[in-house]
């Protein structure tokens, strides 16, 4: 066959077959045809490939339902936008053939979710799939792969709180309390910067309730997260409660708590 895989994939590229039919056919020499070919990539890359509905060859166009859309809505009445997804890259074959199949899954999946964020959506497990062609387990076992290498990749069910766990809440706690900044922490776990701050605003709400002696059922009620979430925040302040950590406590509180006036929280 010939060269390394990552080319031989590239020599099935649309931009190849037009220089080797402008050498075969017009005559052009190998230094020219690639010039030519070379200022054909930029002008498609900057015209045609942008993030204007267009796609390069490599992608597929596949419907998403769109940040925002609430946790449990069914996705009959969700709103969705088609997304460009790239199912194939060059760097795949690069990818398979020195760290292998499993690798490449990763690779890819964080890829798709990774695309779908950026341009307004969010992919399902579901979705994943089926644009990976492997089963429901499968997707969550890659899921907690990607989390422990690079944090884990923006899916439907990270970011709108789908699923049976809160650990993604969790997560971004303990970003913070290993000194990270929000804009880190967002890019580190794959939230936006809303939702970090948010975050860290409802643990700081329900840390300050507590410090003001309410129970976790009238802080569920006065915040408006479950009981569960209350339950998940109070754990975490338990478990960085120590000395060690007080500083960065102070700073939530003082940040995303400031002390209310006496009786504010009074029922």
């Amino acid at each position: 066959m010939g060269g390394k895989p990552e080319e031989r994939l590239s020599w099935k590229e649309h931009l190849h077959s037009l220089g080797v039919e402008l050498e075969r056919d017009f005559g052009l020499s190998a230094i020219a045809s690639r010039a030519l070919l070379q200022r054909i990539g930029e002008f498609l890359e900057t015209s045609v490939s942008g993030e204007d509905g267009t796609r390069s060859q490599w992608q597929i166009v596949y419907p998403t339902v769109a940040i925002g859309q609430a946790a449990g809505k069914p996705i009959r009445y969700c709103s969705t936008i088609p997304v460009s997804l790239t199912l194939v890259h060059p760097s795949d074959a690069e990818v398979l053939h020195n760290l292998g199949s499993p690798a490449l899954r990763r690779t890819r999946l964080t890829r798709l979710c990774t695309e779908s964020y950026r341009q307004g959506a969010l992919l399902s497990h579901e979705d994943l799939s089926l644009l990976l062609a492997v089963d429901l387990s499968t997707v969550g076992r890659l899921m907690k792969r990607c989390s422990k290498e690079n944090g884990r990749p923006p899916s439907r069910g990270l970011i709108q709180d789908i699923g049976p766990t809160v650990s993604h809440k969790r997560q971004v706690i303990r970003q913070y309390f290993l000194g990270r900044q929000p804009g880190r922490i967002a890019a580190y776990t794959g939230h936006s910067l809303g939702s970090v701050e948010r975050y860290l605003a409802d643990f700081g709400r329900v840390l300050a309730m507590r410090n003001q002696g309410l129970a976790p059922v009238a802080t569920s009620r006065i915040t408006g997260l479950s009981e569960r979430l209350v339950s998940t925040y109070l754990d975490l302040a338990d478990e960085y409660g120590n000395p060690e950590y007080q500083r960065m406590l102070d700073h939530l509180l003082l940040r995303y708590a400031p002390l209310q006036d006496e009786g504010a929280f009074d029922e």
